[in-house]
């Protein structure tokens, strides 16, 4: 899309800065993987992620519900999954954790034709934990064997090492990958011609399949993919 800035920020800045920025409704574009300087207008693909936990009141993790959402900003992809396996927790960082890790499994296995190699895949999603592991944290967790810095193991431990094997793939291969912050749970902007609005939208779309996976709904509309999280598959790193 020409319309989107391609602004790279470094790694130890926060994904929003400032006073001003807290009323901002999305945050800068920062990049795991750059887009090569040869190349000529990479197509991009923005994909936004959610995920949500329904239940949280429930002490018993089996009486939980969760869901993930992933939707294509072009609409060529509109996809949700629940989680069947309830034993290693629902949570919503959990399930956040599981659209990121699912989305970007199905670009590497090409589950997703229309998304070339050479083309920029841009992660879109309203939670700072899963964001910030991908552009920050990792690094030093997998240098402590993803442990923090008192000791302690990570939560969501699979997930963790899964999501880090998948980045390490996208550099290996030089896919260029990046992340951008959207608020969740804003009014619609007025102006359907605005980047406010597009955000907004696409933001809605993924919670909406997040939440109605969630809800154990079956609601089917054209194009939109059904999934579970038992067939995620990681490419390990190779180098």
């Amino acid at each position: 899309m020409s319309g989107i800035k391609r602004k790279a920020i470094s790694g130890g800045e926060s994904l929003l800065r400032g006073k001003k920025s807290k009323k901002r409704l999305y945050g800068d574009v920062r990049y795991r993987v750059a887009v090569p300087a040869a190349t000529v207008s990479p197509s991009l693909h923005r994909v936004f992620v959610d995920g949500a936990c329904s239940g949280n009141h429930h002490r018993r993790q089996n009486e939980r519900k969760g869901g993930y959402g992933i939707f294509f900003e072009d609409t060529s992809v509109s996809a949700s999954g629940t989680l069947p396996d309830k034993s290693l927790g629902v949570t919503n960082n959990r399930l956040e954790l599981i659209a990121v890790v699912k989305l970007l499994s199905n670009v590497l296995d090409n589950v997703y034709e229309h998304v070339r190699p050479d083309d920029e895949l841009r992660v879109v999603g309203d939670n700072q934990y899963v964001l910030n592991m991908a552009l920050d944290w990792l690094p030093k967790w997998r240098a402590r064997n993803y442990c923090k810095a008192d000791g302690s193991g990570v939560e969501n431990d699979d997930l963790v090492r899964q999501l880090d094997a998948l980045l390490l793939e996208f550099e290996r291969c030089r896919r260029p990958l990046s992340f951008q912050w959207v608020r969740a749970y804003q009014r619609e902007p007025a102006d359907k011609d605005t980047e406010e609005w597009r955000m907004w939208r696409g933001n809605h779309e993924a919670d909406r399949l997040a939440t109605t996976a969630a809800a154990g709904e079956q609601e089917q509309q054209p194009d939109e993919r059904k999934e579970t999280t038992d067939d995620i598959t990681t490419k390990a790193p190779t180098n």
